[in-house]
């Protein structure tokens, strides 16, 4: 662990370690990418503009938060029957997820409302990779594609929509979607 982090040369150590412990070490330079995402979200709603007209810091740091969040909160990491592990991470993978979610949304809208399609269809599609099942960002997916004259890909986008809602929740897309 020391040499798979250079524990060794960092001053000071990123880890305390004993016979009996390993710990994180606060005081050690160090950067940690869901720390840098929970600042940068944090520094966004506190000036009150909505989402769709955040003003350009923002949207400069929900933009660098999303490029941060690169799946769920220690998606390969497990301890075997560790109950107490579970409780603890799942919540916060979960909450982490849910804002990475709403950052994307609120990039696409600003990005669709300021007629910038290419940048709204691209958050719009990264919301979908993150949760298939949902249907808004099929929604304004498809919206976008239409609106740069690309009818076929809209057709596209609502035929992996259906197909999606189908395997994933046995569901049909509602009256809205098609």
């Amino acid at each position: 662990l020391q040499k798979g982090i250079d524990n060794q040369n960092a001053n000071p150590p990123f880890l305390l370690i004993s016979r009996e412990t390993v710990q994180f070490n606060a005081q050690s330079q160090y950067a940690l990418d869901v720390t840098q995402f929970q600042k940068l979200l944090a520094a966004c709603p506190t000036h009150g503009d909505t989402p769709e007209r955040q003003c350009a810091i923002c949207v400069k740091n929900l933009q660098t938060a999303v490029s941060l969040y690169n799946g769920d909160f220690l998606a390969h990491f497990f301890i075997s029957d560790s109950p107490v592990f579970e409780q603890w991470v799942l919540p916060i993978r979960e909450r982490l997820h849910q804002q990475a979610l709403q950052a994307l949304q609120w990039l696409a809208n600003y990005h669709e409302n300021r007629g910038e399609y290419v940048q709204a269809l691209t958050y719009a599609q990264h919301e979908t990779r993150l949760e298939p099942w949902r249907e808004e960002p099929y929604q304004q997916q498809m919206r976008l594609l239409a609106r740069q004259g690309n009818r076929s890909a809209a057709l596209v986008c609502y035929e992996t929509c259906r197909r999606t809602l189908e395997n994933e929740l046995g569901v049909a897309p509602t009256a809205e979607t098609t």
